[in-house]
C-alpha cells in the first residue's frame, strides 16, 4: 500500500502514550539537536528535505534531511554586519528549490520606501543570489495584520508574482478618501512585467477589499464588494494588466447574500474559481461556486447544505426547532462558517476547507476579555460541473481568551478572518490531502478520544497540553474515522512544547514534517507516516 510520511516540527510539549496511535499512522523521532532561539521561524520543504530559517538576531538557515531526521549544515548571516541599515523582513515565497525574500528599506532622506528582494537555495545554504530593488514609493500602509507593508500573491504555476501596496493619502475621512494602490506583476526571475496604479471607483467607505489573485497569462484580479446594499452586499471583479483598460465583472450572485465574500483560485488548467457560501449574516445556508470566464461569471451553481449536516451534533429539542424552521421555510444554517482554502484537485474536482470561527467581546469596566472560538471545520467535494458530492462537519471545539484594558460597552460577537486566528497557533487545524483521504489535524482534549459520533465534544482550551488528532475523510464517498496521533506529554516518550499546528510541513509526495522544543536546549523533529 502506499504510505503518506508526515514530518512535524514542535517546540516543546510533552507527550505520553496514554492512548495508542491509530493504526493509519506511524511515527518517528529524530536524534535531538541544539536550539536555534529566534522570535520568528520559517519552514519549507522541498523533495526530501526541509529547510528553516529562523530569524532572531541574526539569520539562522537549517537544512534538515527528512528520511533521518538529522540536521545536514547549517548557515547564519548576521544582522548587523551583513544587512542594511534599517533592514525589515517582509514575505518568503517559494519556487522549487529556491526561496524568495522580499525585504523593506526605509530611505530617510528621499522619504521613500524600498522594496528589495534576494534569493537562497537549498543547494547553497546561506549564500544570496539575485538581490535587487524591486520598488520605490512614498510611505506605504501596513497590510492586514499591521506588519507587512506589501501583499504578494502567486500564480498557480508559480511563474507570475503579484506585489500590491498603498502609499497612505492625505484624506483621513474614508468618505473622502477614493483609494489609490499599486500593482506590480512580476516574472519567476522578479524581473518586472507591468507595474500600473489603480484607482478604486468607490470611496473607502463604501468598499470592501476581500482578495487578489493573479493567473499565469499575467491578468491581476481584485475582488470587492461595495458596502452601500445592505441586504445584498453587491461583489464586483477587477481585471488588471499593465496598460490595458480595467475591466469591471458583476457578480450579483443570483442575489443570494455571502455575508463572507467569496474567495479565488486558479487552477493547472489556467481557470479562475470562484467559491464562498451564502446564507444570513450569521447561518450559513449554502455553498456558492462559480467559474471566470472570457464573458464573465459562468457556471454558477447553488447548492443548499443538508438538513441532517447542520442538525448534526445538536441536542435533540435543538434539532426539531432547526426542522420546525426548515419547514415553514425560514433559513437555517451552520453560524459563522468561513472559507479558508479551495483546493483544485487534477481530476477537475473541487475541495473546500472552511473552519466555524468567532471571537466574544466580554465588557469590563477597566478591561474586557475577548473569547475566541474554534469550532467545527466543514470539508466539502465538489464535482467539476459544480455540484455538492458531499460535506461532512468534523466536530472540534476549541478556545483561548485574552485581556485587554479599555472601557466597553456591550457583549459582542465577532467573526474574525483568518489572519487573527494566528496568535494562539495551538489551536485551529491543519488539512493534507492524500490519495484517497483527506485528513484535518488539530490539537484537542483527551476526553474525546471515545466520545460518540453523536456527542457533542468537551472543549479544549490553548496551552493546555492535548493530544493530537485526526479526522480521516475518504475522497470518494466522504466516509469519515476519528483517529489520535499522540499526547503532548508523551510522544513515544518524549515531552514537547511550542506546538503548531503552522509547524506541520508536508514534504514530498508521501510525508510531512514537523519541528518540536524538547526541553534542554534542545529541538528535534518528529515524522508522522500515513499508510493511505
Amino acid at each position: 500500500m502506499k504510505k503518506r510520511l508526515l514530518l512535524l516540527f514542535l517546540a516543546p510539549i510533552y507527550l505520553f502514550a496514554q492512548e495508542p496511535t491509530s493504526k493509519e499512522f506511524n511515527l518517528e523521532v529524530g536524534d535531538p539537536y541544539a536550539v536555534v532561539d529566534a522570535a520568528e521561524k520559517y519552514y519549507f520543504t522541498y523533495e526530501n528535505q526541509m529547510l528553516a530559517i529562523k530569524i532572531g538576531g541574526d539569520y539562522h538557515f537549517q537544512l534538515f534531511d527528512a528520511a533521518t531526521l538529522t540536521e545536514k549544515s547549517t548557515a547564519m548571516i548576521s544582522k548587523k554586519k551583513e544587512l542594511p541599515k534599517g533592514f525589515v523582513h517582509e514575505e518568503f515565497l517559494q519556487q522549487g528549490d529556491k526561496i524568495i525574500e522580499f525585504y523593506n528599506v526605509w530611505d530617510k532622506p528621499n522619504k521613500k520606501e524600498q522594496i528589495f528582494c534576494k534569493s537562497f537555495s537549498f543547494a547553497e545554504l546561506g549564500k544570496v543570489t539575485n538581490e535587487k530593488l524591486l520598488l520605490k514609493a512614498g510611505k506605504l500602509k501596513s497590510q492586514t495584520g499591521g506588519k507587512n507593508k506589501i501583499n504578494l500573491i502567486q500564480s498557480f504555476d508559480q511563474t507570475i508574482t503579484l506585489m500590491v501596496y498603498e502609499e497612505y493619502s492625505s484624506e483621513k475621512k474614508d468618505a473622502l478618501n477614493f483609494q489609490t494602490f499599486g500593482m506590480a506583476a512580476f516574472d519567476k526571475d522578479m524581473n518586472e512585467i507591468w507595474k500600473k496604479e489603480v484607482k478604486m471607483p468607490y470611496s473607502e467607505a463604501e468598499i470592501e477589499k476581500l482578495g487578489y489573485t493573479v493567473d499565469n497569462k499575467g491578468n491581476a484580479f481584485l475582488l470587492l464588494r461595495q458596502k452601500n446594499d445592505d441586504t445584498k452586499n453587491p461583489l464586483e471583479l477587477m481585471k488588471i494588466k499593465g496598460d490595458a483598460e480595467i475591466e469591471t465583472i458583476k457578480i450579483d450572485a443570483g442575489g443570494r447574500f455571502l455575508p463572507k465574500g467569496l474567495k479565488m483560485q486558479e487552477g493547472a488548467n489556467g481557470k479562475i474559481y470562484l467559491a464562498g457560501y451564502y446564507g444570513g449574516r450569521m447561518a450559513i445556508e449554502g455553498v456558492y461556486i462559480a467559474e471566470l470566464g472570457d464573458s464573465g461569471i459562468e457556471n454558477e451553481k447553488f447548492n443548499k447544505i443538508p438538513l441532517d449536516v447542520i442538525n448534526q451534533y445538536r441536542k435533540d429539542e435543538a434539532q426539531e426547532k432547526i426542522k420546525e424552521k426548515a419547514a415553514t421555510g425560514e433559513p437555517v444554517g451552520i453560524n459563522n462558517l468561513k472559507l479558508d482554502q479551495i483546493v483544485v484537485n487534477e481530476d477537475g474536482t473541487l475541495t473546500l476547507v472552511s473552519e466555524v470561527f468567532f471571537v466574544v467581546t466580554i465588557p469590563g469596566v477597566s478591561s474586557a476579555t475577548n473569547r475566541f472560538f474554534y469550532r467545527e471545520v466543514v470539508l466539502s467535494k465538489i464535482s467539476d460541473t459544480g455540484d455538492v458530492l458531499w460535506i461532512k462537519k468534523l466536530i472540534k471545539d476549541q478556545r483561548r481568551l485574552e485581556s485587554y484594558s479599555g472601557s466597553y460597552g456591550s457583549c459582542n460577537v465577532v467573526a474574525y478572518s483568518k489572519a487573527t486566528k494566528e496568535p494562539r497557533k495551538d489551536l485551529s487545524y491543519k488539512y493534507v490531502k492524500t490519495g484517497s483521504n483527506h485528513y484535518v489535524l488539530f490539537l484537542d482534549n483527551i476526553k474525546n478520544l471515545k466520545i460518540a459520533d453523536n456527542e457533542y465534544p468537551e472543549k479544549h482550551r490553548s496551552g493546555m497540553g492535548g493530544f493530537l488528532t485526526a479526522y480521516q475523510v475518504n475522497d470518494a464517498d466522504g466516509a469519515t474515522k476519528k483517529l489520535s496521533l499522540f499526547d503532548l506529554k508523551d510522544m513515544k516518550g518524549v515531552s514537547v512544547y511550542q506546538f503548531s499546528t503552522l509547524r506541520i510541513m508536508e514534504i514530498g509526495e508521501n510525508s510531512m514534517l514537523m519541528e518540536f522544543y524538547k526541553k534542554k536546549k534542545q529541538d528535534l523533529l518528529l515524522r508522522i507516516e500515513i499508510k493511505d
